[in-house]
């Protein structure tokens, strides 16, 4: 946190100078913090339907397979 204090009022000093002004303030509407926590929430609702594709899948694999080895037993019978 003290860094990040540092950082802002470097940037404050510096945006000041840019603008030719003595001072600015630096102020944040906590919108970083929002997006971090929706991306946090997209991130684990993203990892769930990633697990429930990988199930889905290994399911039609299996179904692909045992239609497979039926029609190779059929065509063997013939």
């Amino acid at each position: 946190m003290r860094n990040n204090r540092y950082h802002v009022r470097e940037f404050e000093r510096k945006f000041a100078n840019y603008l030719g002004v003595k001072y600015a303030q630096a102020a944040s509407s906590g919108t970083a913090r929002d997006y971090n926590e929706q991306m946090g929430k997209l991130t684990n609702n993203l990892s769930s339907l990633n697990s429930i594709y990988e199930v889905d899948l290994m399911d039609s694999n299996t179904k692909l397979m045992n239609t497979i080895n039926d029609l190779a037993s059929t065509s063997e019978a013939s």
